[in-house]
Parts: structure tokens; sequence; C-alpha cells
């Protein structure tokens, strides 16, 4: 091994595939990416004085990756809240709500489409009339308690809903990837590549909806699994690390 050293400035792109197969895609602009790594510790004391260990036996008991998200992709929604996104589209007919209170809004199932038209109608089929017995809300409608709705009646709502992502959250605990940090020294342009064989991401810890003047960023934190499909003497069932740089 020889004395030569370089100062190291890491940047670059995180790459998801499914776990056990060779085909990356990009995941995320990071601009944090950090790796803790907990070690248990089995000590045999010294018992001929002194003080200190006779010896002592470590192994890994876990090792995490944190990553901080600044870039949204239905890559990322996905792991960080948990649950399946479906793209949604087209026209909504006969979707019924219940009024539980006048001159507050009711939120549709849907994101509308703003540009196209939306009408209501009474549990008989009359038409409501806008302006005069709700009003169009961004989110849904406000029924008007001086038009002709009243608290109780079904009303039944038809609009187009506007191209968006819907995602029930929280049905995944667990979505496991391998992880691909495909990095670059900026000091010397050589690359520095982590590869993780098998990563368990949970829904996010915390999410930053509302961050001041801040982009929101999704805060993952993710826990590297054995491979237990890798074998071999000196290979690492859990991380393997290629530095381009002239050491």
């Amino acid at each position: 091994m020889g004395t030569k050293s370089t100062t190291v400035r890491l940047a670059g792109l995180i790459k998801l595939a499914a776990v056990q197969t060779n085909s990356f895609k990009d995941f995320v602009n990071s601009t944090q990416i950090d790796q803790a790594l907990e070690i248990e510790e089995v000590a045999v004391e010294n018992a001929t004085g002194g003080g200190g260990n006779d010896d002592i036996d470590r192994r890994v008991k876990s090792l995490k990756l944190t990553i901080a998200a600044r870039r949204v992709s239905v890559d990322v929604l996905e792991l960080a809240l948990g649950g399946p996104v479906v793209k949604v589209a087209s026209a909504v007919t006969d979707e019924e709500h219940v009024v539980d209170e006048l001159d507050a809004e009711i939120m549709l199932e849907h994101l509308q489409d703003s540009a196209a038209d939306l009408t209501v109608t009474s549990a008989a089929g009359a038409a409501l009339t806008l302006g005069d017995d709700y009003e169009r809300t961004r989110l849904g409608i406000r029924p008007l308690s001086s038009g002709a709705i009243k608290v109780g009646d079904e009303i039944s709502v038809e609009y187009t809903k506007a191209p968006h992502l819907r995602i029930e959250a929280l049905l995944r605990t667990a979505t496991e990837r391998a992880v691909l940090i495909d990095g670059k020294n900026e000091r010397t342009g050589k690359p520095w590549v982590g590869l993780y064989h098998r990563v368990s991401f949970p829904p996010a810890k915390n999410l930053k909806w509302y961050d001041g003047n801040q982009f929101a960023s999704f805060d993952l934190e993710a826990e590297v699994l054995v491979a237990d499909w890798i074998s071999g003497d000196q290979v690492s069932r859990m991380v393997r690390v290629l530095v381009g740089d002239d050491l």
C-alpha cells in the first residue's frame, strides 16, 4: 500500500433498483446522505488486576442510511408516505355527499379541473345554482346558508378531475430496494461508488409540509439488511465501496 492521499468533496446521484436485480434508475437529488454504524461489543474483563479488558469481540448491530430528498418524484412519495401512487384523471359523475354544515367547505374525492364545468344537484335531481346555493372552492364546494341547500341534504356533484397523484399513505411499513450512490470526487473527477445490496425503507418519520421559505424536504431513514444470497470469503453482504482515486 502506498502513502498517496487526496482531499475529497463528493457529489452524485442516488439510484434504486429492485432487490437482487441490476437495473438501477435515477432516484433523487439529495443534499445529504449519511451512513450510521452501530457496533455491538462483548468484552472479557481483565481479572489479573489493573483494570481493562482481556479480550473484546465486535460485530455489526445495525447499519442505517439517512437521505435528505430535495426533489419529489413518484418513487420518493411511495417510500416517504408508505403507500402506492396512483395517477388520476378523467370525469366524475354522481359523487354523493351529505351536507353536515352550511357555509363550510365540502372536499371532493379528487382534485378538480377548475377550468371545466361543475354541477351540483339535489337528491331529487334538481339543479342547484352556483353563487346562490353554493360556492366553488379550490378543493370542493361550500353550501351557502342563504340558498336552497339545508343541513342533512344529500347532494350529487359532477366534475372533471385534474390530473393528479393519489396516495393512500401508511399502507406499507417496509419497502426494500437496492441503493446505488453514483458519486464523484469533485476535486479529482474520479468516481466514488457505494452499493447497498438490500435496504429497507420505512415511511418517513418527519415530513416538513411547511418550512418557511425553504424547499420541502422528505427525509428518509432506512436500514441496510444482510443480503443472504451473497457468499464468499472477504465479500460483504451489506455494502461495497468503489473508489476511483489513485491512492
